[in-house]
């Protein structure tokens, strides 16, 4: 439930940052949640093939922490004050 609340934020979000054009916005919306699944599914389907099934959720955090840092560098790099 609370993965489609979060959906639904940022595809607001989304829709938000182009008045003009909400429609292309919601595309872009929804293919980069499709590049997001194939990713994901490419990036567990090689961890399985070339370490087991035991190692997913060690890759997992290793993308997630990937993840929390791009996250911080760009909320830095936009609150700068100049």
């Amino acid at each position: 439930m609370l993965a489609g609340i979060g959906n639904d934020i940022s595809q607001y979000w989304m829709v938000s940052a182009a008045p003009d054009a909400p429609e292309f916005a919601n595309g872009i919306f929804l293919s980069m949640g499709n590049v997001g699944v194939t990713l994901g599914t490419t990036i567990a389907g090689a961890v399985v093939a070339g370490m087991g099934v035991q190692y997913v959720m060690i890759a997992a955090i290793a993308v997630m922490a990937v993840d929390l840092i791009l996250i911080f560098t760009r909320t830095n790099r936009y609150n700068i004050e100049a």
